[in-house]
């Protein structure tokens, strides 16, 4: 039998990728399954790690599962617009979507820290269209890295990151990328209010290292207007809004807008505008 990868240099931030990786697995073998990610099912497999301590995190399941397919929707979504574009995944971890909506054409950047890059070595071949980025997201030289086509816009992908950030740093971020790439998208999973400063009552997080804790969760996306008038909202999805049913209990929210926005996960559409382009609020 192969020796199991080992994962003790994840700690923090960084090992919170095997909690989506884990789910994603588990999610895939439902028979109702809302996502298929059999990379992921296979990668667990080589990897020496207590994954089982997950097992009652249903609603982070549920949870891994509806944002990975809303992200799915709306990466295909901007690959049909433009097939040649560049799509930057943030804090990539051991994110499969690249192999799941790959359309031959596209420039795909996976970025983490060196740790989290490293892993993603073992299971990964990097390529001239499929790059990967070793870097902190706080440490802009890695905007360098990536290349645009023409007069195409760049996809920015940052899903299970930002809300481990406080609020001047993801402003900052966002005003940095803004200011490299004008006419950029950028779709972002935020946390509901209520989770800030609550890792330790998370189904998942709290069963990490605990040194990983939720800063950041805006009521709505809405908020990252006021930080720039580069930035513009588009559209943002909440999580009860879909598969009620896998929802238990939480779906009685849905119908109590307020706690809707303040307990529930979202993902969020922003754009930046262009050089000299005049957009509406």
């Amino acid at each position: 039998m192969n020796k199991k990868i080992d994962t003790e240099k994840l700690t923090g931030v960084p090992e919170t990728l095997l909690i989506a990786l884990y789910l994603r697995a588990v999610e895939t073998q439902r028979v109702d399954s809302i996502i298929r990610d059999e990379k992921a099912v296979e990668i667990i497999q080589s990897i020496d790690y207590d994954f089982a301590k997950f097992d009652r995190a249903w609603a982070s399941q549920v949870g891994v599962a509806v944002r990975t397919e809303i992200l799915d929707e709306v990466t295909v979504a901007f690959m049909r617009q433009y097939p040649d574009a560049s799509v930057v995944n943030l804090g990539a971890g051991l994110c499969t979507r690249f192999n799941r909506v790959d359309n031959g054409s596209i420039t795909w950047y996976e970025m983490d820290l060196p740790e989290a890059t490293q892993l993603r070595r073992q299971f990964f071949t990097e390529t001239d269209r499929h790059q990967f980025i070793e870097s902190s997201i706080t440490d802009f030289r890695w905007m360098e890295r990536i290349q645009r086509e023409g007069n195409q816009p760049v996809l920015f992908i940052g899903e299970g990151l930002f809300m481990y950030f406080e609020e001047r740093e993801v402003k900052n971020i966002f005003i940095e990328m803004a200011t490299h790439f004008p006419g950029a998208e950028v779709i972002v999973e935020i946390n509901g209010p209520i989770s800030v400063g609550r890792s330790k009552h998370h189904d998942a997080l709290s069963k990490t290292d605990g040194k990983a804790e939720f800063k950041w969760g805006p009521a709505s996306g809405t908020v990252c207007e006021t930080w720039d008038d580069r930035i513009r909202f588009v559209q943002e999805w909440n999580y009860l809004d879909r598969h009620g049913d896998r929802w238990r209990f939480m779906r009685l929210f849905a119908y109590i807008p307020p706690l809707k926005r303040h307990i529930m996960n979202k993902i969020v559409h922003l754009r930046f505008r262009k050089d000299g382009e005049v957009m509406e609020k």
